[in-house]
């Protein structure tokens, strides 16, 4: 008893959690060309975000900065004035001794709390600018960097650090000299700076906008879960397929197209017949989804094949009616129809969770269930049985209208 409990539960599990990978990338795509023109206001939300996004990122940015020749008493007697040393070798380990030196008063606390006083600053506030110093390529100089979103910004802090590093320097290495070789200040180009131009807005907000689209609709499928084959009605209702109806969208078909249109209603046709012959149905109703699938049609055509063969067929439109949820209308309706024919067929209301459908199921022998693949939830049709489990309602199967 507990494994066959397992077992339905197991069952149920699958049911819902199963997910048929070609039918559901098929589902992506058909929502995407059918919902394709929402993809323009997303393309263009993205390029005015991108254009919003590139005046925030990418910004003026200004450099300024002073290279000195450097000049340190290394002890009483010997003095290298400006130049440090002509010897390559000793200057390889002097520069960068000297660099760490600068690098490391630039970036104290001291030096923080300078910049603070000079740029009348307190600790709440960031100081508008990055601090570098660094050896120019080929030089025996040093050169300070000063970069700022802001040309004053760049120049305050480059005259604050230049008029107290030496001091900062002076305690650690003794002497030093220092001689202004190129005082300057230039805006700099950032690498980022093809984010302003129009061809790069346009282009991104293309790819956003059509890669945002296709991500909402692959969301839209997943958690819509369509029914799309007849293996997803198998599962969802345990229901009999009883055919497969392409109803033409154009006047004018080809040959080949209306003699399958043909076989397909043919085959619907007589599993439909066995149904009703072996049940003794003399009401059948025809009911939907949201929306009626081509469900007119159908009956008409099936009035029509049966009433050439001399069978007394009559189809009703129960949507005609004043009012298709009143049962007693309904059922004066359904009497005086089956007083002129042996099968009525009834054109019923769509199931869209109002009460009309059910009472109209209510009152019929048996029911057939039309929906078009890919446009009914997995959800809505759970949702539709389950509330004809509550009326005497006897679903014998279902057709895929392809409208």
């Amino acid at each position: 008893m507990e494994e066959m409990k397992r077992r339905d539960q197991q069952a149920l599990i699958d049911k819902n959690d199963y997910i048929d990978l070609p039918a559901f990338f098929r589902a992506i795509l058909r929502n995407a060309l059918r919902h394709w023109i929402l993809v323009i206001p997303l393309i263009l939300c993205m390029t005015a975000g991108m254009v919003l996004f590139s005046k925030v990122a990418v910004k003026k940015t200004y450099t300024a900065g002073a290279t000195f020749l450097v000049g340190i008493q290394l002890s009483d007697t010997v003095s290298y004035s400006y130049t440090v040393s002509e010897d390559a070798s000793f200057r390889q380990y002097i520069l960068p001794m000297i660099t760490a030196v600068f690098q490391g008063a630039a970036q104290s606390e001291y030096m923080d709390d300078l910049l603070r006083e000079d740029l009348n600053l307190d600790r709440r506030d960031e100081i508008n600018g990055e601090i570098r110093i660094d050896i120019p390529y080929g030089t025996n100089m040093i050169g300070i960097r000063v970069t700022s979103d802001e040309e004053e910004d760049a120049v305050a802090i480059r005259d604050a650090v230049f008029s107290h590093l030496p001091a900062l320097v002076n305690s650690t290495l003794g002497f030093v000299e220092l001689d202004v070789k190129e005082w300057y200040c230039e805006e700099d180009r950032l690498s980022r700076e093809f984010l302003t131009y129009p061809a790069v807005w346009i282009i991104g907000g293309l790819f956003l906008g059509i890669g945002g689209y296709l991500g909402l609709i692959f969301l839209y499928c997943f958690i819509r879960r369509d029914v799309e084959t007849e293996a997803d009605m198998q599962r969802v209702t345990g229901l009999r397929c009883l055919g497969r109806i392409a109803v033409p969208k154009k006047r004018k078909q080809k040959e080949e197209s209306a003699r399958t249109d043909e076989e397909a209603f043919g085959e619907f046709r007589r599993r439909l017949l066995e149904e009703i012959r072996s049940k003794g149905i003399r009401t059948l109703l025809f009911t939907g989804g949201h929306t009626k699938k081509g469900q007119s049609c159908i009956l008409s055509r099936l009035e029509a094949d049966w009433s050439s063969q001399g069978k007394k067929v009559l189809v009703a439109d129960l949507q005609a009616e004043e009012d298709p949820g009143n049962e007693e209308t309904l059922r004066r309706r359904i009497e005086g129809a089956l007083a002129k024919a042996d099968l009525v067929l009834l054109d019923g209301s769509s199931f869209g969770g109002s009460c009309e459908a059910l009472v109209q199921a209510d009152l019929a022998d048996a029911m057939v269930l039309v929906v078009k693949e890919g446009e009914i939830q997995v959800k809505e049709m759970e949702d539709m049985l389950q509330a004809l489990q509550f009326v005497n309602a006897v679903p014998i199967g279902y057709v895929f209208s392809r409208v």
